[in-house]
C-alpha cells in the first residue's frame, strides 16, 4: 500500500496511516458501477441493473456530506467528484440504449443533442476561456437531475418525452452559459445566466492566459487539517502545481524582480534551511485545525520539518530568539519599576524574548465567513483593489489560498510560549498595530510609542511572575490607511480654522480617507489562536474595536488596561480624547 502512495499519483485517496477516505471510496464505487449495470443490461437483468443505477446515484449526493462530516473535505476530492460525475453521466447512453433497444430508432436526434451539447459546450468553454466553466445555474442543475432520472422515469412510465425534456432542459442550459460567458460573466455561482455583470468593476475580458505555475491540477490543501502531512504545503508560483495566489513575502516582490533583471539573484537558486527551524518548541494547539479559528496565517508555516523536502515550498513564519534594548526599559529599572532577574531582563537592560515573523496567508472561504460577506464578493473586492493585478481571483476560484501584498506580524514573546497551553497561566497581551513615526521616531502627536513601551514593562513583569507577556506587532500604517494619507489628515488637522479639537478628530480621517479605520480587527486574532491563548488576564490596550473582535473569536479578557494618563504626551491629548470619546476604554479620562 505504501510503494502505491510514494510512486502513483493516488496519494490523495488516502489519510492517516494509509486509509481510505470514505467520500472518495463511495465518489469511485459510481465509477465502478459503471461495468457493473453494463453487464446486468447485457445479461437482461434490467431491473437489478436499474437498483444498482440507484444506489449509484444515492452515492453521489452522500459523498460531499461524508467529506464535509468526517472533516476530509478537499479539492482533490471535488475534483475527482466532478471527474467521474462526468463519466458518468456519458455512461447514461449505452445504459438506455441497452435498456431501451428501440430508442434509437425513435430518438436519434434527441440522443445526439442530450449527450454531444455538453460535451461541445466543454471545448468551447476552454477553447475561448482557457478552462471549462461549469456554472451552477437552475437550468444546468435541472438538467443534470432530468439526465440522472431519464432511465427510472421511462422504465416507469414508458413514456419517451422525458429525454426530449432533459434534452431541451440541457441544450437551453449550454446556450445560457455561452450567452453569460459572452457577456464576460465570471460567476460559477450565478443563478442564471441573466444575472447583472458589473463590467465596470470586474474586467470582462479577464483570460486564463499561459503563466507562470500553470500546466498541473494544484496540489490538494485540506486548510483545517490537524496534520501537516494531511494538510498539505502552501505552494505559490512558479510550482507547477501550485495551490495558492500570489507569493510569499509579497510586498517585496518588486525588489525580487529587479534582483533578477540585475543579476543580483539567481532564478535557480532553492534556500538551504538547514538549522533554519524554530528556535523554540511551539507545539500543535487545537486552534490550528478548528474550523474558522486561523484563516489568515498558515499555522504550519514554520514546519520546516515537514516540508523542508517538498520542491518549491517556502516558510511563511520564522520563530529565534533575541534582546531587545530600549531606553523606556532602561528608564524603568532606574525608577525600579522593573527589576533586573538574570533570565527575563539583564542587569543591562536587556529583555530576553522569543521573535516571531508571519506573512499573511488568507484562506480565502474563512477570511469571507468571518467577515460575513461571500467568497466571491470578497474575491472581486480584492481584484478590483489591486487594479486587476490578481485576475487569478478571478478565474481560479478552485485556488482558495491568497498571499495578499500586505505587511505581516511581529509577535515578541516573554516567557515560556508551552505555557501558553494551560488555562492557568497568567497573560499579558497587546496587539500593537504599526506607526512609525512615533514607535521608531518618537513623535509626539501620537500615544502609540508610549503604549508599546508601556505594554513592554507589563510583558517583562508578567513573565518574571511566571506567565506569559505578548506584543503582537502588526503593520496597518495609519490604521491601515498609510502613511501618505496619515500626514495628509495631520495637515488637515494643524490648518483647521476652528484648531485641532478632539471634537474634529475623525472628520479630518473620513474627509481624506473615506473612513475611520481599515485595519479589519475581526481578521487580527489569529495568531493568538496559534500561540494557543484562550484567555488574557491583562489586556493592554484602550480600544473597544480590538478587545470586541478578540471577544468575538472566544478569548476571555479578563482586565482591560488603559495607558496611565502620565504617559500621554502633551500633543497627543487631542487624540487620547478623541478616541474615549469614540468609545475607547479608560479609567483616567483626558481632558482635550
Amino acid at each position: 500500500m505504501s510503494l502505491a502512495r510514494d510512486h502513483f499519483a493516488i496519494p490523495l485517496l488516502f489519510e492517516g496511516e494509509g486509509r481510505l477516505k470514505l467520500a472518495n471510496l463511495l465518489t469511485l464505487s459510481r465509477l465502478f458501477a459503471i461495468p457493473l449495470i453494463l453487464a446486468l443490461l447485457w445479461a437482461n437483468h434490467d431491473w437489478m441493473a436499474l437498483e444498482v443505477y440507484l444506489v449509484a446515484i444515492l452515492t453521489d449526493l452522500a459523498d460531499g456530506h461524508v467529506a464535509r462530516v468526517t472533516g476530509t473535505a478537499s479539492e482533490f476530492g471535488a475534483r475527482l467528484d466532478a471527474i467521474i460525475d462526468n463519466v458518468f453521466s456519458i455512461a447514461i447512453l449505452p445504459f438506455l440504449l441497452l435498456a431501451f433497444p428501440g430508442l434509437w430508432a425513435d430518438q436519434a436526434l434527441i440522443l445526439t443533442a442530450l449527450f454531444a451539447v455538453p460535451v461541445l459546450y466543454l471545448a468551447v468553454s476552454q477553447a475561448w476561456k482557457g478552462r471549462l466553466l461549469m456554472y451552477h445555474f437552475w437550468s444546468a442543475k435541472t438538467g443534470a437531475l432530468l439526465l440522472f432520472l431519464a432511465w427510472p422515469l421511462l422504465a416507469v412510465t414508458g413514456w419517451q418525452g422525458w429525454t426530449v425534456l432533459a434534452a431541451a432542459v440541457i441544450v437551453g442550459s449550454r446556450l445560457e452559459q455561452i450567452i453569460y460567458m459572452a457577456r464576460g460573466g465570471l460567476d460559477l455561482d450565478a443563478p442564471h445566466g441573466f444575472v447583472a455583470v458589473e463590467r465596470d468593476r470586474v474586467a470582462s475580458n479577464v483570460r486564463a492566459k499561459p503563466a507562470i505555475g500553470r500546466g498541473k491540477a494544484p496540489r490538494d490543501l485540506l486548510w483545517y487539517a490537524e496534520t501537516p502531512d494531511r494538510r498539505g504545503p502552501v505552494l505559490t508560483s512558479p510550482h507547477p502545481a501550485r495551490n495558492a495566489i500570489g507569493v510569499h513575502a509579497g510586498s517585496y516582490a518588486p525588489y525580487r524582480a529587479i534582483g533578477l533583471v540585475t543579476g543580483e539573484l539567481n532564478a535557480a537558486h532553492e534556500p538551504d534551511f538547514h538549522n533554519c527551524q524554530p528556535m523554540a518548541r511551539l507545539p500543535w494547539r487545537p486552534g490550528w485545525s478548528r474550523p474558522g479559528s486561523i484563516v489568515t496565517m498558515d499555522p504550519f508555516g514554520h514546519d520546516i520539518g515537514a516540508f523542508r523536502d517538498e520542491p518549491g515550498w517556502r516558510p511563511s513564519i520564522a520563530v529565534t530568539e533575541g534582546h531587545l534594548d530600549l531606553a523606556e526599559v532602561h528608564d524603568a529599572l532606574k525608577g525600579r519599576r522593573l527589576r533586573a532577574d538574570g533570565q527575563i531582563l539583564s542587569e543591562a537592560g536587556h529583555a530576553r524574548c522569543l521573535k516571531i515573523a508571519i506573512e499573511p496567508v488568507w484562506y480565502l472561504p474563512g477570511v469571507a465567513e468571518r467577515l460575513g460577506v461571500g467568497e466571491l464578493e470578497l474575491r472581486r473586492a480584492l481584484f478590483n483593489s489591486s487594479g486587476g493585478a490578481w485576475s487569478d481571483l478571478i478565474e481560479r476560484t478552485d485556488l482558495k489560498v491568497f498571499l495578499p501584498p500586505a505587511g505581516g506580524q511581529s509577535v515578541y514573546l516573554f516567557g515560556d510560549p508551552e505555557k501558553l497551553g494551560n488555562p492557568h497561566t497568567s497573560i499579558t497581551c497587546r496587539m500593537h498595530d504599526e506607526c512609525n513615526g512615533s514607535d521608531v521616531f518618537g513623535s509626539t502627536l501620537c500615544t502609540c510609542r508610549p503604549y508599546l513601551t508601556f505594554a513592554l514593562e507589563e510583558a517583562i513583569r508578567q513573565a518574571q511572575s511566571g506567565g506569559v507577556g505578548i506584543l503582537v506587532y502588526s503593520r496597518k500604517e495609519g490604521r491601515s490607511l498609510g502613511e501618505v494619507t496619515k500626514y495628509l489628515v495631520y495637515n488637515a488637522r494643524q490648518r483647521d480654522p476652528r484648531g485641532d479639537q478632539s471634537e474634529n478628530y475623525f472628520d479630518h480621517t473620513r474627509a481624506v480617507a473615506g473612513t475611520e479605520d481599515l485595519r479589519a480587527q475581526l481578521l487580527s486574532g489569529d495568531v493568538l489562536h496559534w500561540l494557543g491563548v484562550d484567555h488574557i488576564d491583562r489586556w493592554v490596550s484602550m480600544s473597544n474595536l480590538k478587545s470586541e473582535a478578540i471577544a468575538m473569536q472566544g478569548i476571555d479578557i479578563r482586565q482591560q488596561v488603559a495607558l496611565p494618563a502620565d504617559r500621554v504626551p502633551a500633543d497627543a491629548n487631542v487624540e487620547i480624547a478623541a478616541k474615549i470619546g469614540a468609545g475607547y476604554f479608560s479609567d483616567l479620562p483626558i481632558e482635550s
